[in-house]
């Protein structure tokens, strides 16, 4: 009998980069089969400022894609932020008729859950289950079927700013693609890069993006807390462009190459060229400078990060520690500087992983959330949709309204 076959495309827009990552699933296993990355436009600490420039930005690299895969992608899965406004804990309850807890009752925890007040431009994003209990005795993973007279979930909300939702899902329909999903990108992000032992064991997942980190918690295997940082890799830019007086691009270029944020890995003498803005021959500067003006900086995204692992509990909950992904996570000396500032918790730089295939480009860090986008939706499994046939934005807004019982004005 023949393999089921099934395509997934996942993209993240990002700050700096936009990024594609295209999976054949064959009985279930995925396997790379097409990766795209092009420059943003349009697009400012997660938020889109400029319709075109954004809207160029992912056809770009969506016709990359189509080219290393050969085939045109009509259908995708979005991953975002878009905007993030908050993220906060609820618990639902429903009550058992007939005694055996069957899905609807899952279904009514979840619609008690998000029943809370909502801000005028503030939308559901997400209801992420954390656990269940029945009859208010301890929690229990998979509830269904069980005999009870009361069940309660605990789910984690996040809400988004529905107009800059609105504006993503329009870039996307300008280039004529269907959304199948949207993931948020902390989920997605874990979801390549995370193993289950580490999320049952406690961790902080912090992918740092060029003008955002997306923050993600996970204790007994549940997401616990969500939040952005509006500081980034770009920072870093600027702050090497202003002191230096150079160019943003060969400041990145610089960062990249020569950048470090812990003293042990910098050596004596150790220099480098420059170019300076408005031409001229190059300027050579001495590396130990380049970390004066980076390590700061690092620190205080670093510290931010402690910030928001701290909100669940003492440090030392986390037995698996902190991983470091996206973008970002690459600098040299962050992983060593990560642990000084966050008491010598385990600190390692997180690369997607549980995807077969030959693209090596894609096992890096800057590759979390797109990869991680694929592989929630090869392992979901993602079907058809029904009903009545509407624009993309109102078709998508809908399908979440509907799947999370969205209350909000």
């Amino acid at each position: 009998m023949a393999a089921k076959r099934t395509i997934w495309a996942g993209l993240d827009l990002g700050s700096a980069t936009t990024k594609m990552v295209v999976v054949e699933s064959l009985d279930g296993e995925p396997r790379i089969i097409a990766a795209s990355e092009s420059l943003t436009r349009g697009v400012e600490r997660g938020v889109i400022t400029d319709f075109a420039k954004a809207s160029a930005s992912i056809g770009r690299t969506v016709e990359d894609a189509e080219i290393m895969a050969g085939f045109t992608l009509k259908e995708i899965c979005l991953g975002t932020a878009a905007d993030y406004s908050r993220g906060i804990n609820r618990r639902g309850m429903a009550c058992v008729d007939g005694g055996t807890v069957r899905p609807q009752h899952l279904v009514t925890t979840r619609r008690v859950a998000v029943a809370i007040p909502y801000a005028a431009n503030e939308r559901l994003l997400a209801a992420i289950p954390q656990s269940y209990s029945v009859d208010q005795n301890g929690t229990v993973p998979h509830p269904l079927g069980l005999r009870a007279r009361r069940v309660d979930g605990v789910y984690h909300l996040v809400t988004s700013n529905v107009r800059s939702l609105e504006t993503l899902l329009r870039c996307c329909e300008r280039s004529e693609l269907k959304i199948l999903d949207l993931h948020l990108n902390h989920a997605a992000a874990a979801e390549a890069v995370l193993a289950r032992e580490e999320k049952q064991l406690g961790v902080c997942l912090a992918d740092i993006g060029h003008g955002t980190v997306n923050v993600a918690v996970y204790t007994k295997g549940a997401l616990v807390h969500t939040a952005v940082i509006r500081l980034g890799g770009g920072d870093l830019n600027q702050e090497i462009a202003r002191e230096l007086r150079i160019t943003l691009e060969e400041a990145e270029r610089i960062k990249v190459k020569y950048g470090c944020v812990h003293a042990s890995l910098l050596k004596d003498g150790e220099s480098f060229e420059a170019l300076r803005l408005g031409g001229g021959p190059p300027v050579v500067l001495q590396r130990a400078e380049l970390f004066s003006l980076l390590e700061p900086k690092a620190a205080e995204i670093v510290s931010c990060i402690r910030r928001e692992m701290e909100r669940v509990g003492p440090l030392s909950d986390l037995i698996s520690g902190l991983v470091l992904t996206g973008g970002g996570a690459s600098l040299a000396g962050l992983p060593e500087l990560a642990a000084e500032i966050c008491e010598r918790l385990p600190v390692r730089v997180g690369e997607p992983r549980g995807l077969g295939g030959f693209h090596s480009a894609v096992r890096r860090p800057g590759f979390a959330a797109a990869a991680g986008v694929a592989l929630l939706a090869a392992h979901g499994g993602i079907g058809p949709r029904s009903g009545a046939r509407l624009g993309l934005v109102g078709r998508t807004l809908q399908r979440f309204r509907k799947l999370t019982g969205e209350v909000g004005p």
